[in-house]
């Protein structure tokens, strides 16, 4: 299945430059009671962040920043690109003795990324307020691009089940991505509380299986509507509409 955004619906995919369809995890971030292991029965207020995370687009974040705070996100793609630059010689150089120059690519670039890390700042990426004022915020992080595209689903779009995030990231206060993000703050909400969404209506998935692919999997003894058939056993056809493309003089169908 597809990384979607969760506020437009639309796929997640590797783009070739920002926004294109890239984009972050966003997780609340609550005041919660912390217990204290030095003080004895003792707790203290603190920031947590919540190990729930959910997409967002670059997309979406651009089309509802204000046009004087577009210098701040222009940091965040600046960080999110030297950080993928820096993973990609990481994972060139994997597994290798490196020295010399190679060393020096990947120092170089790890410089770059640590030099735009700095530049991100700590309030928010909208109001340039500070966050933590008692209510409230959200964090995102990059999705990982070398990683996310190591596991796309059918060549194409980032999986859900295979992402992880980077280092580079910002912060929202409580009141911007409530009147900005209104469908990923909703669905926070219900989450958060361990409740169904009954709002929540997604629109279907879309897999288009070209012939290639069904070609492929018939050299391997498999037809197409077995390979279906398994999706379904593992309960990954939920809101998936599956096209079959047009294939040697046959119109394809929808699934």
């Amino acid at each position: 299945m597809s990384l979607i955004c969760s506020e437009c619906y639309r796929d997640m995919r590797p783009s070739e430059s920002l926004p294109g369809r890239e984009g972050v995890f966003v997780k609340p971030v609550l005041m919660s009671l912390v217990y204290l292991s030095d003080k004895e029965g003792e707790y203290d207020l603190s920031y947590l962040a919540t190990p729930a995370g959910m997409s967002l687009c670059f997309e979406c974040i651009e089309g509802k920043l204000p046009e004087g705070r577009m210098p701040a996100l222009k940091s965040v793609y600046e960080a999110y690109e030297a950080e993928t630059a820096s993973r990609e010689i990481e994972e060139e150089q994997k597994g290798r003795w490196v020295a010399g120059k190679e060393l020096g690519l990947k120092l170089d670039a790890d410089k770059r990324l640590e030099k735009r890390l700095k530049t991100l700042e700590r309030d928010c990426l909208f109001c340039d307020t500070d966050v933590e004022n008692g209510l409230p915020f959200f964090l995102g992080n990059v999705l990982d691009k070398v990683y996310s595209e190591q596991h796309l689903t059918f060549g194409a779009n980032y999986s859900w089940s295979e992402n992880e995030t980077g280092s580079t990231g910002f912060r929202m206060c409580f009141n911007d991505f409530r009147q900005h993000f209104p469908k990923l703050f909703e669905e926070f909400s219900y989450m958060l509380r361990g409740k169904p969404n009954p709002n929540l209506k997604l629109p279907p998935s879309t897999l288009n299986i070209s012939p290639e692919f069904e070609e492929a999997l018939e050299r391997d003894g498999k037809s197409i509507d077995e390979w279906i058939n398994e999706l379904a056993k593992k309960g990954n056809v939920d809101n998936l509409m599956i096209i079959r493309r047009e294939r040697r003089g046959k119109k394809g169908r929808e699934s």
